[in-house]
């Protein structure tokens, strides 16, 4: 008993973990982006940009939603300024469900890794959701907005700058945080009752309720723009249900527990349900509409998948030492560069956000930032220091961070080459351990192994404009490969003839792999 109570246990540390690791950069990004919404924008500019509460408001709500690489996890500290500019709750619900779906990064990933007619439609099909949701909210619940009133402005310059940091630490101490952390709660809470491997063996295209269960699945769940792309992605590869799919990028990655609370918090239980309710019914609606279309009847139907493993219980097992060790092991191997910065950005706001508030009884920061300083000489100012309309910071801003965003795609999805070195020692070790009979270091190298291919396609796509077919193949030809291996050892059937099997055959599938990589990319440089 004390066995499983610590593998749970555990394991929900690991899910949490994995979530806050992978969140961190959108959550970063929305401190940033309320920051620039409260000291450069301004409450006013904000709300003319966002449609001054007309229809205009929804799909625009739906464009800066999609180019703002943000999470569902970042969205509050947004949608908390949102709120107190003064916006209609149903464009401020609109952009806390398109927000979260697609961004510069997302998008690529699924055009690769998917169709691009399927990534087109559920792009639409969010639009849809979005209007027929906003609209029937908006007319059950009128006058659902908040009076707003102006902040003082804070001089140009320097102390403007600082300002942003200042109430981006502010949202990263404050209630924001609480809404996080409810979401995050919600993951452990999927992870203890869904035992590992139960969603294994659904979801299938023929079930007629598999929108249904993933709906009842998904609202719990955290995916961030780029886990849902790829887990869309190993659903069209197995052959699961295209309506499963859309139902899981609008209410697995548009919100999670923590959305439910702050919704409920805002507008009242019956608002909350009412908009819940629209949402679901659209969605799944438009899940059975799509089903057929938009199924590619080529498609290997596989009888499970690992698309949603993530959902539930990692499979862990043995003493609270090992599985401490596993567990470390495991996060860290899914830590990368960008998001360990981004977690210490986002501990230093908090830090400075929780200093601020329990400073404000006695000194106020924002009242000194607030300060008109005394006239400017004629001298002519530094650069850095010489006034802009707020209006022209926050465009620059916000275009900035949307350009950062693509230059992003470069980093996260390097080029080819580098792909290759980078994925050379994941390669060596996770054989190593597939030779030896090494379950867990198997498992944990198979699952970087399959991430490192997926980027090298997008990496490839990035920068040629395509993926030849030949890349295609031998790309899904080495991931079903690793798959059959991953599978063995969850079945523990590794038997040292087996596991050389294993072994060359994954050696193999990965030569060809980067063979047919290296000459497209002679093929198109030559």
């Amino acid at each position: 008993m004390l066995d499983i109570i610590q593998g749970l246990f555990w394991g929900a540390v690991l899910r949490v973990g994995q979530a806050v690791i992978e969140a961190s950069p959108f959550v970063l990004t929305g401190l940033i982006i309320a920051g620039i919404f409260r000291r450069i924008l301004g409450r006013r500019r904000v709300f003319r940009l966002f449609g001054s509460n007309t229809w205009k408001g929804l799909p625009l709500a739906w464009v800066l939603g999609m180019l703002l690489p943000v999470c569902s996890l970042g969205a509050f500290p947004v949608l908390r300024e949102l709120r107190k500019a003064g916006l209609a709750g149903g464009t401020i619900l609109a952009f806390a469900l398109s927000m979260p779906l697609f961004n510069p990064l997302s998008v690529l990933y699924g055009l690769t890794l998917s169709e691009p007619v399927v990534i087109f439609c559920f792009v639409l099909a969010s639009l849809v959701v979005v209007m027929v949701a906003g609209l029937l909210w908006d007319r059950l619940f009128p006058g659902s907005f908040l009076p707003t009133e102006e902040l003082p402005p804070v001089a140009y310059g320097l102390r403007r700058m600082f300002a942003v940091l200042v109430a981006a630490a502010e949202e990263a101490a404050g209630p924001a945080l609480l809404y996080i952390a409810i979401g995050l709660i919600g993951v452990a809470l999927l992870s203890l009752v869904l035992p590992h491997g139960i969603l294994q063996h659904t979801m299938a295209h023929d079930d007629p309720t598999a929108p249904l269960l993933m709906s009842a699945v998904a609202v719990p769940v955290y995916d961030s723009p780029l886990r849902v792309m790829m887990q869309i992605g190993l659903m069209f590869d197995h052959g699961n249900s295209v309506g499963a799919a859309l139902v899981l990028l609008i209410l697995g990655a548009g919100m999670q527990l923590g959305t439910v609370a702050w919704v409920v918090r805002q507008f009242g239980w019956k608002s909350a349900l009412a908009w819940f309710g629209i949402i679901a019914v659209v969605t799944v609606g438009l899940a059975c509409v799509l089903e057929k279309p938009l199924f590619d009847e080529g498609a290997t139907i596989e009888d499970h998948t690992h698309a949603f493993d993530e959902f539930t219980a990692p499979a862990l097992g043995g003493s609270s030492d090992g599985l401490r060790s596993f567990v470390a092991g495991k996060l860290n191997d899914d830590l990368d560069p960008w998001e360990l910065l981004s977690l210490i950005a986002i501990g230093v706001l908090i830090l400075g956000g929780t200093l601020i508030r329990r400073l404000e009884k006695s000194w106020s920061l924002n009242v000194w930032l607030e300060k008109v300083p005394p006239p400017q000489s004629e001298t002519p100012q530094a650069f850095w220091n010489r006034p802009l309309p707020g209006s022209v910071l926050g465009g620059t801003a916000l275009a900035g961070l949307v350009a950062f965003s693509i230059y992003g795609c470069y980093l996260y999805y390097p080029a080819p080459e580098d792909a290759f070195e980078i994925t050379r020692p994941i390669k060596v070790n996770t054989l190593m351990a597939i030779k030896l009979g090494q379950r867990d270091q198997a498992r944990r190298g198979i699952r970087l192994w399959d991430d490192m291919i997926r980027k090298t396609e997008v990496g490839v796509y990035l920068r040629y404009g395509r993926v030849d077919p030949e890349v295609q193949r031998e790309a899904a030809a080495l991931r079903e490969v690793l798959e059959d291996v991953y599978d063995g050892f969850e079945r523990q059937t590794w038997t040292p003839e087996l596991g050389e099997t294993w072994f060359r055959n994954a050696s193999k599938g990965a030569d060809r792999f980067r063979k047919a990589v290296l000459r497209q990319i002679k093929e198109l440089d030559g």
